[in-house]
């Protein structure tokens, strides 16, 4: 297995680990905790938002590509969270950038959904509270995430 963390990038796990558990000969379930998880102030994850975050965002397209090769029946939830991702970065983008940043981060978002794009088929197997918010999303995608930053809806 030679599966490598990308330079440069943040979300790096988000890269890797996905392939990491698929490519394993074996995996064990332990109750044991054997992972600490460190949270350092001074780290990206923990500074105002910024257009870096969207690293994210890459990280889930090359983890689709992987699946739509490799095993082609997990791809639909990887869609799914591909678009909440998008949801949540097009809310951040609204809530921390300034203009310019603003509309670079809609133009690629925008730009990943027309190319992951969500079919109605799958939309519609979905609770209807994510259905109608999905439906918005397609229409119009600023707009959606200004609604709900303006009902303080999350993720």
């Amino acid at each position: 297995m030679n599966i490598r963390y990308p330079e440069g990038r943040i979300c790096e796990d988000e890269f890797v680990t996905y392939k990491i558990l698929l490519e394993s000969d074996d995996l064990y379930l332990s109750d044991e905790v054997l992972y600490y998880y460190f949270q350092n102030s001074q780290s990206v994850m923990n500074n105002q938002w910024s257009l870096k975050r969207l690293d994210g965002v890459d990280a889930l397209c090359e983890r689709y590509g992987y699946l739509e090769e490799n095993y082609p029946k997990l791809t639909d939830h990887c869609l799914i969270q591909i678009w909440r991702v998008c949801r949540y970065q097009g809310q951040n983008a609204l809530l921390y950038l300034n203009d310019e940043e603003q509309q670079q981060a809609f133009d690629y978002l925008n730009k990943v959904m027309k190319d992951y794009v969500l079919p109605w088929k799958l939309l519609f197997d979905q609770s209807p509270k994510e259905i109608f918010w999905n439906i918005m999303q397609k229409i119009n995608f600023q707009m959606f995430c200004r609604i709900r930053n303006s009902l303080s809806i999350g993720l």
